[in-house]
């Protein structure tokens, strides 16, 4: 009985595989993309306070100190405690393998924390006061849109003018015209510009260029044939 059901759900699948190969031979597929760069609105930048010492406790006593003070810096400077999230915390052990036998001599602490701030024109200062306040590693810079869904939109009529051109030029040279639209699938997203920060005591100002983000759609269009 089961070896029946079994083939007939086969015999099934192999009908849908054929209907949907004949379907897709008889239409044109095509691909389409484009990108919208725009102005970003939202800066996204990670503070790291690592402190070592010989005992655990006493590293992480102190890193805990320092975060507090970093944290409580950057909410000074305008950020919304909402936009301050711990991003790692890590505790390593100190090896010293040169002696006869692999000994621990101290604990490193390691936390960090993801920034969100808004005011792209104080992203240099903010760095320089995360720093200033006990802050060793600064990284992960990035510029970003908040809410993409209107640049995404755009992106996706442009994409999909992008595809549909396509299809017309093949369509032409076949001598045939373009059906309904058989299949439409979509993708891309926000492309975030990274920053490179190599972090240096100075008095001088950090200069941060915002500069653009694109934002990208990618379509497929199966036309059927007339």
């Amino acid at each position: 009985m089961y070896r029946y059901v079994w083939l007939i759900t086969l015999l099934v699948l192999a009908t849908i595989a054929i209907a949907m190969a004949d379907g897709l031979e008889s239409g044109i597929s095509v691909d389409g993309q484009a990108e919208v760069k725009v102005a970003p609105n939202l800066a996204v930048i990670s503070f790291g306070v690592s402190t070592t010492d010989a005992n655990a406790e006493s590293a992480a006593a102190v890193n805990a100190k320092t975060t507090s003070a970093v944290i409580a810096a950057l909410t000074a400077f305008g950020v919304a405690k909402s936009d301050i999230e711990t991003s790692s915390y890590s505790v390593s052990s100190l090896i010293d393998y040169k002696g006869s036998s692999p000994k621990t001599i101290g604990y490193t602490v390691s936390n960090r924390v993801r920034v969100k701030l808004r005011d792209l024109a104080k992203t240099g200062a903010l760095i320089d006061t995360g720093m200033k306040a006990g802050a060793n590693e600064v990284s992960g810079v990035s510029f970003t849109i908040e809410n993409e869904d209107s640049v995404r939109q755009r992106a996706l009529i442009e994409a999909t003018k992008n595809a549909e051109a396509k299809a017309r030029a093949v369509a032409d040279a076949l001598g045939v015209k373009l059906g309904k639209v058989a299949l439409f699938t979509e993708g891309g997203g926000v492309m975030p510009r990274p920053v490179d920060f190599a972090m240096a005591k100075s008095d001088v100002a950090t200069p941060i260029l915002p500069g653009e983000v694109g934002v990208t759609a990618k379509v497929r269009i199966v036309y059927s044939i007339l």
